[in-house]
């Protein structure tokens, strides 16, 4: 009872902890089900076939650049945009998901991914450009394309996770952890379906299985995660 009469005298002040209390009290993190955290990997892995066409269509459309830049610069442009398109559509389903799951509304959490993802493009394309590389590397048997693609989208997940996490404060004291969580699941899910293609020749099966590790790893840190916020104000409620 101390604590929550200092927090009355200090005029209401919502710490982390307290935030956190209100969260689980209000039954918001009741609703996270085995089901619903299926419903999120199933829509990862359904979802992110469409965006990779999607930013490959839209590298393809802006071909014509080709006639106004350099080749190896209007490359460069084809694939931020297409990084831009890419990131976009997979922080719009997890928005969606998190929006009618938790009181994060704000849209910057979509906002976000499209600039993380987009900036871990531009990051790539300038630092090949410094080296006179081509941002276009194949991803085929022999090539190391792959590597390429990995580290880009490892950054690209780092720095949206980094935004991203902004997002989170507003519900959970953990929301540092999702820097983590993001660049893992960008950085594992990207090495694993371009080494499917580069290596197996899988095709379509490998950009299923990258949208579905990208789902599972995102979960599981998401889950444990909000998890975690639900235990810690479970314990400080009873020490109120």
């Amino acid at each position: 009872m101390e604590s929550s009469e200092k927090r009355k005298a200090l005029g209401g002040t919502k710490t982390d902890n307290s935030l956190g209390e209100e969260m689980t009290n209000s039954g918001v993190f009741n609703e996270f089900k085995l089901s619903s955290w299926i419903f999120w990997i199933m829509t990862h892995s359904i979802v992110f076939p469409f965006a990779i066409a999607l930013g490959f269509g839209t590298a393809h459309f802006l071909e014509f650049t080709k006639n106004i830049f350099q080749e190896i610069v209007a490359s460069g442009f084809m694939y931020i945009a297409g990084g831009a398109i890419f990131g976009g559509m997979i922080g719009l389903v997890q928005w969606l998901f998190l929006r009618k799951k938790t009181t994060l509304t704000t849209s910057r959490w979509f906002h976000y991914s499209t600039l993380g993802i987009c900036a871990g493009e531009v990051l790539g394309v300038a630092l090949l450009l410094l080296f006179h590389y081509d941002r276009n590397f194949e991803i085929d048997n022999g090539s190391y394309g792959w590597l390429v693609w990995t580290a880009i989208y490892s950054v690209g997940g780092l720095i949206a996770g980094y935004l991203q996490s902004s997002c989170l404060k507003k519900i959970t004291p953990f929301y540092r952890f999702w820097i983590l969580g993001s660049l893992i699941s960008w950085g594992l899910c990207t090495f694993i379906w371009t080494g499917m293609i580069t290596f197996f020749d899988f095709g379509l099966l490998a950009v299923v299985f990258g949208g579905l590790t990208l789902g599972l790893l995102s979960a599981i840190f998401l889950s444990q995660i909000l998890k975690k916020s639900c235990v810690e104000s479970n314990v400080v409620g009873e020490k109120d």
